[in-house]
Parts: C-alpha cells; sequence; structure tokens
C-alpha cells in the first residue's frame, strides 16, 4: 500500500500534451523588492498513450477521472466549473481520437506502404484510450486534483 496521505485531495496545475499530461505545483517565489514570480514544480506525468478518463463521476459534475495502465492509477480531477472541466474533457479526447486514428492509419499499411488486408477497425468508446502521440497541446486552467489508487 503507497501513502495513504496521497489520499488527500492536492492543488496541481495540469498541462496537456499529445505525448504528456503533467501534474505541476505552482509556487510563488519572491525576491526583496519584486513581485511575486510563479513558477511551477514538475510533480508527476502521464504518458497520453497509457491515459484513459471517465467523464462523470458520482457525487460532482465538475469532476472526472483521468486514469493510467488500465487503471492501475486513477486521478480525480476537479475543474473550477462546468465550463473548464467540457474544455478539459474535450481536449483529452482529442489526443486520444487524433491517438487512435495514427494507429488505424498505421496497422492499415505495413512497411511498404501497401494496404494490409482484413484490419479490424473499433470504435472509440467514453472510456478507452489509445496510442501513438505527436506535438502540443493546451495548458491551464487547472483544475484540483486527488489520486486514487487501487480501483
Amino acid at each position: 500500500v503507497k501513502d495513504l496521505a496521497r489520499f488527500k485531495p492536492m492543488q496541481r496545475h495540469l498541462f496537456l500534451y499529445d505525448k504528456m499530461l503533467l501534474f505541476c505545483k505552482k509556487r510563488e517565489d519572491t525576491a526583496e523588492g519584486h513581485e511575486k514570480t510563479p513558477s511551477y514544480s514538475f510533480k508527476h506525468s502521464l504518458k497520453m498513450s497509457a491515459v484513459g478518463i471517465t467523464e462523470n463521476v458520482k457525487g460532482d459534475s465538475k469532476k472526472f477521472e483521468v486514469w493510467y495502465n488500465g487503471r492501475e492509477e486513477v486521478y480525480i480531477i476537479q475543474a473550477p466549473s462546468m465550463d473548464v472541466k467540457n474544455m478539459w474533457v474535450s481536449e483529452i479526447r482529442k489526443v486520444l481520437t487524433g491517438q487512435l486514428e495514427a494507429c488505424r492509419e498505421a496497422s492499415q499499411n505495413n512497411n511498404f506502404g501497401f494496404p494490409m488486408r482484413n484490419v479490424r477497425k473499433m470504435a472509440l468508446r467514453q472510456s478507452d484510450s489509445s496510442s501513438p502521440e505527436s506535438g502540443f497541446r493546451r495548458a491551464n486552467p487547472s483544475p484540483n486534483m486527488r489520486q486514487k489508487k487501487g480501483q
């Protein structure tokens, strides 16, 4: 059993990229006579090729789940508003759908660029994830995050 203190809610800023979801803690450093300068400390990352999403979490309409490696790790994300939640869910789905499409394209062509026969296609369901990745996505606004282990 991992550290039980990890179950308490933690304020984190999330940064979404095509290949990675980053969890960071906002730090405000003060220098003498200067304004506070925000910076971020890296805390955790998830490869988008192994991420899945559950859009609705029982108990709060502003929460959604991001899970990793077939629910080996589950993170409950709480957005500050429904609009922010819907934007995050939409952007994560775009990344996952893009990965599925790239995977389909790759599986339809062999090394010589010829289509392969009998390739089975599967539809993306609400809580599926897929693989391959590409470049940059969106950062912030940041919802709150808390991790739930062992589901």
